[in-house]
This record gives structure tokens, sequence and C-alpha cells, in this order.
């Protein structure tokens, strides 16, 4: 998470909210990227997509069931759909948390 954080702090003083993701894949960190929606001038390139589009064109796939998101704040609903669809849908790992508490409405 470390890692992350830094990527979160090291857009101070540009126009970006300082939020970042990363993507391991066993072990490894495949990519650590910042959100880009002011410099990119694309309201879409959050970090969490910019990290699978990312990961997606390193990895020349875009089944990333096998890796693991980590984000410096809970993902907003486009985010969380993205992470859903690419990564935890085709999971053969348990549900992590964050889709257990989502898929328990009171």
């Amino acid at each position: 998470m470390s890692m992350v954080i830094k990527e979160a702090l090291s857009t101070e003083g540009d126009e970006n909210t300082p939020y970042a993701a990363l993507i391991v894949k066993q072990d490894r960190v495949i990519v650590c990227v910042h959100n880009e929606t002011e410099k990119q001038l694309d309201p879409t390139n959050h970090a969490e997509i910019n990290a699978i589009r990312c990961a997606c064109q390193l990895l020349k796939t875009t089944d990333l069931s096998d890796c693991i998101l980590f984000a410096t704040c809970e993902p907003c609903p486009m985010c969380f759909g993205a992470a859903w669809g690419r990564i935890l849908r085709k999971s053969s790992m348990e549900r992590p948390l964050m889709m257990q508490l989502n898929s328990n409405p009171k």
C-alpha cells in the first residue's frame, strides 16, 4: 500500500485529485498509476480505470482474473464495475470483502 500512497501523493500540485491504484499479479506489481482526469480531459480516467487499461496493455489480455487491484480510496460505481468485470467476476479466488459487503443490502 505504501507504493500506491506515494503515487497518489506524487500528484500534489497538479489539477488531479490525489487518487492512485496499482495492480499486482503473482506478487509482482504490474502497474502503479494515478488518476489523470484533468490532465487528459477525460472524466473516466480514474486511477482504477487507468490501472486496468495499462495492465491489459502490458499483459496483452483483458482477463485480469489472476490479478489484485489496490486503490487509495473506495472505488466509485464506474471503477467498481470495471474491476468487477475484469478482475473479480472471472476470479476463482474467494470473493473479496468489498464484494461481500456490497452483496448484502440492508
